[in-house]
């Protein structure tokens, strides 16, 4: 399937505009290493971090 570059630019637009983004950094030592590696290793790190935000926002209701 050929990408046009107008579609590109599309979808670079939307992005830009209505898709949001954090970004999380993992220092070299053990306790973030951990972390590191344990969120690598998920299928889907974004939708596993949804559902653990989600969890916390439903204790915290």
């Amino acid at each position: 399937m050929m990408v046009y570059d107008s579609q590109k630019r599309a979808v670079s637009a939307y992005r830009k505009k209505s898709v949001k983004q954090l970004t999380i950094r993992f220092y070299p030592n053990d306790g973030d290493e951990t972390m590191y590696q344990w969120l690598k290793s998920q299928p889907n790190t974004t939708e596993y971090l949804k559902k653990l935000v989600a969890a916390d926002m439903e204790k915290h209701v």
